[in-house]
């Protein structure tokens, strides 16, 4: 029972063993290594909630296992190096976790102490690579490792179980370090005894030799590898003692920047952590530097340039160049202080340059001289042209292409009537004034540059503005949308422009070579202004003198006509665009043969128009001075002429009639048309070929067919073809019903529409096929099979089709007699087994057993093929039947 507001306090004692068995898996310490024989580096992971720790250090299997006195370590201190142990000994270190006073952890590891290194080690050299180790023995040891270092890092180990050993392969002028370490029963090598060595000084090179490649300005110095060498260094020096140098670890050295004419001695000095210089010496020479004073000389009627320069020392021959405006280099190779250039180019600027070919190495030169530079003469003036000022006709300007290195141009002109002309421009083009129209100008022109002038160019010819046309008048050709002038031709003309502009502004030109010219398209009974302009394709003259065309009349417009169809007459119209003339209708048909009616008026009638004829109707009018040109043509058709050879096919099957003919002229279709007695009608087609289906039918009807051709306007008359019935309709509301004793069917029915007798068929599901007809609407079908099924149907017949079958009725005819009958008496039941062959169509059985003796009567009901009947009175015969149903 808990007293409220007391606190209560459970407290659980554990036994050391309970204690130590919970210290037991807690193992913290990470690892335990030997730096040196006497000393142990302890390493642990800090415990959660730790306060302090305390290691335990004893030697294992020990008479004195006394620990190594460790202070307690503080909670952050994970790591502990414990000095002063035994070499080569196992111990047991223990790490115990302490959270205050109370240790909650405890584990342990065993570790061994190195072996101690001999205590004597001696270094002895034997060559100036090689050196002999040896070391005293240690106690139960077999195996030492001897070590080499160089700059801290430890380049060889050796394992040996002797106590000497001989070390080779060391570099000069290379302080070593030589460590010797024993090794325990685990293969371990603990800490080394080192030593101290220093390797002896390198060798200088005794051999040296220079490849001088004039082409890059570089020596190239290679020489005998020395034994201890870690780089080179060589160097040049020239006769003011200027030096360049280079550094490799090879035994070959670059050295670029060379002075061309320039004497060279070569050294090399050996590296390692000393160094040597070379006795020995190459002395070479440079190639010679570019020649001086380069000179040109040009000559302006040949281009040919010449370019000189003064000669060098140890030179085989002279490489001079020239490079143009565009970048195109031309060589020269001479052994001579000057070169021709003879394939220059017109109006470009060369630079020239020279170099010496150096006698010492033929591919390599001494580098182009400055560079001196010229311009060749003035190219030829291209694509001269002059074209006339064309709106002044006494003046021209010729242009043309920048010739190259031109500075100015001078031009001539000479025309063919008169004198020269000429003019002066630093420009592309220039103007010749004071010109006579029509002239033809040869023009020639030269470009010079100040020193030099080029040849005559000639031009294309120019041409000055056209004179202008005279006596122009017109010419009266009496057509309604045309119209000529004419005129005298004109100087300078290549061509004629001439111009009609109607009153409207409308303008209409036309183009030509000669001196008349026909404008076309233009509008009829109009007045025209016209003029005439001549042209050389680059200027245009001035207008003639302006004169009037007169165009004939218009064709009559908005012609029409009106058809009577019935008096097949037609009475053309149309609409006077001019007051007075007379006016011509013409009417043309298909055959070529033509009709004409004349009048002042506006309207002209035709009779008598042929059937199934097509007619081009044009009108025409007449001012007293010109006829116009028909109107546009206005095409009529007469009505078209009745079909002929006209066939007509009932398709009773599809209750629909096949209608046939032959093509009517000036027929664009045909149209069929049915109807009943009271001329409703019941169904039509059109057709556009020969031939036409009336569908859809009614059954049971008499037709009444007709048959039309379709005119654009008007139509043929109608032809009355033929009176013929449809198919009759279906029969409805078919019964059967059976004499079962005589198996006779008796069928009735609805009369149907359109049939004059009917056709009664009956298919049994064996095959049996009997029929019966009759013009009333019942008829009988004796001696049907006994046990079959029957389908039957009713069709309609007239003198044309037999209608579409009735619904088929089914009807079962009487099922057939059973056959086999046995029977089989049970004496101790008083019972009869009665079985028999099933007749077809029964499915079901009455089995009856007659006494002879009396009218009593004993039954049995089954729909299987035999039958049990019980209780039968003793002592009687029966007879025995089977009925099926």
């Amino acid at each position: 029972m808990h007293v409220p507001g007391t606190l209560f306090f459970f407290v659980t004692f554990l036994s050391v063993t309970q204690v130590r068995e919970a210290l037991a898996d807690c193992d913290q310490i990470t690892s335990i290594s030997s730096p040196t024989a006497s000393s142990l580096l302890i390493k642990w992971s800090s415990f959660p909630g730790a306060t302090s720790y305390f290691l335990d250090v004893r030697a294992v299997n020990s008479t004195n296992s006394a620990p190594v006195g460790i202070p307690p370590l503080s909670s952050t201190t994970l790591e502990k190096l414990v000095q002063g142990l035994k070499p080569g000994t196992f111990y047991l270190v223990t790490l115990k976790v302490f959270v205050f006073s109370y240790m909650t952890c405890l584990g342990s590891q065993t570790s061994q102490t190195m072996v101690q290194p001999p205590d004597i080690v001696n270094v002895t050299g034997l060559t100036a690579s090689s050196i002999r180790v040896s070391w005293s023995s240690v106690s139960a040891v077999l195996l030492y490792q001897v070590s080499r270092s160089a700059n801290g890092q430890v380049t060889m180990l050796w394992n040996i179980t002797g106590t000497a050993f001989n070390i080779t392969g060391l570099d000069p002028c290379t302080t070593y370090t030589i460590g010797v370490a024993s090794i325990n029963m685990f293969l371990e090598p603990g800490e080394p005894k080192n030593l101290t060595y220093v390797t002896a000084t390198i060798p200088a090179v005794s051999s040296i030799s220079v490849d001088y490649s004039c082409s890059t300005a570089t020596a190239t110095v290679s020489w005998t590898k020395v034994f201890g060498a870690t780089s080179y260094r060589a160097f040049i020096t020239d006769g003011r003692g200027q030096s360049l140098n280079c550094t490799t670890t090879d035994n070959t050295c670059q050295i670029s920047s060379l002075q061309c004419g320039t004497q060279y001695t070569a050294q090399v000095t050996a590296i390692a952590n000393c160094q040597s210089t070379s006795d020995a010496s190459y002395v070479f020479e440079t190639a010679p530097c570019p020649p001086q004073n380069p000179k040109l000389y040009r000559e302006c009627s040949t281009n040919v340039i010449v370019f000189s320069w003064n000669a060098t020392n140890n030179t085989a021959y002279y490489l001079a160049t020239a490079v143009d405006s565009d970048g195109v280099v031309t060589k020269c190779l001479t052994v001579d202080t000057s070169c021709y250039f003879t394939d220059t180019v017109c109006g470009k600027g060369y630079s020239f340059y020279v170099s010496s070919i150096y006698s010492g190495a033929l591919d390599c030169n001494s580098g182009d001289t400055q560079e001196t530079f010229i311009r060749t003469s003035p190219c030829l003036p291209q694509n001269i042209y002059t074209k006339a000022d064309c709106s002044r006709t006494n003046s021209a300007v010729t242009s043309w292409d920048k010739a190259e290195g031109a500075q100015s141009y001078i031009l001539l002109a000479r025309g063919n009537r008169i004198d020269y002309y000429n003019c002066t421009t630093v420009n592309q083009s220039c103007t010749l004034t004071d010109l006579q129209c029509g002239e033809s100008l040869s023009i020639w022109l030269v470009a010079t540059d100040g020193e030099c002038t080029t040849d005559l160019v000639l031009g294309e010819v120019a041409e000055t503005v056209p004179c202008i046309p005279q006596n122009v008048s017109a010419v009266n050709n009496c057509s309604s949308n045309s119209g000529s002038v004419s005129w005298l031709e004109s100087n300078g003309a290549i061509y004629y422009y001439g111009i009609a502009t109607h009153t409207d502004g409308t303008v209409t030109t036309c183009t030509v070579q000669t001196a008349k010219c026909s404008f076309e398209n233009l509008k009829c009974g109009s007045t025209y202004d016209t003029y005439v302009i001549a042209t050389n394709l680059q200027c245009n003259s001035s207008e003639s003198t302006h004169v009037m065309l007169q165009t004939a009349p218009c064709a009559p417009g908005s012609v029409g006509v009106i058809k009577d169809c019935g008096s097949n007459n037609a009475t053309v119209n149309w609409q006077t665009l001019q007051p007075g003339g007379l006016y011509t209708a013409t009417l043309l048909d298909q055959y070529g043969s033509s009709k004409n009616c004349s009048t002042n008026f506006n309207n002209c009638t035709f009779g008598d128009l042929l059937c199934g004829a097509s007619y081009n109707i044009t009108v025409t009018v007449n001012d007293g001075r010109c006829r116009s040109l028909p109107s546009s043509p206005f095409q009529i058709n007469s009505a078209p002429c009745n079909p002929k050879n006209v066939t007509t096919a009932m398709q009773c099957d599809a209750n629909m009639v096949n209608v046939t003919w032959a093509p009517s002229p000036g027929a664009i279709g045909y149209t069929v048309l049915a109807r009943n007695e009271l001329q409703q009608s019941l169904a039509s087609c059109h057709a556009v070929g020969t031939s036409c289906q009336l569908t859809s039918l009614p059954c049971g009807t008499s037709l009444n067919i007709t048959l039309q051709a379709d005119g654009t306007r008007c139509n043929s008359s109608c032809q009355r073809l033929a009176v013929m019935p449809t198919a009759p309709c279906i029969p409805t509301h078919v019964t059967a019903a059976l004499n079962c004793t005589s198996n006779t069917a008796s069928i009735t029915w609805y009369s149907a529409l359109g049939a004059t007798w009917y056709l009664v068929k009956a298919e049994g599901s064996q095959g049996d096929k009997t029929s019966c007809n009759n013009t009333n609407t019942h008829c009988d079908i004796p001696n049907l099979q006994c046990g079959q099924q029957y389908s039957i149907t009713v069709m309609g017949m007239n003198d044309a089709c037999m209608g579409p079958a009735s619904q088929p009725t089914t009807l079962v005819a009487a099922p057939c007699p059973s056959t086999g009958i046995q029977t089989r008496l049970d004496c101790r039941s008083s019972s009869a087994l009665i079985s028999w062959t099933p007749g077809n169509g029964s499915s079901s059985f009455n089995a009856t057993l007659q006494s002879t003796q009396d009218l009593q009567k004993y039954t049995c009901f089954t729909s299987s093929s035999s039958c049990n009947i019980s209780s039968l009175p003793c002592g009687q015969h029966f007879n025995v039947s089977v009925m099926g149903n």
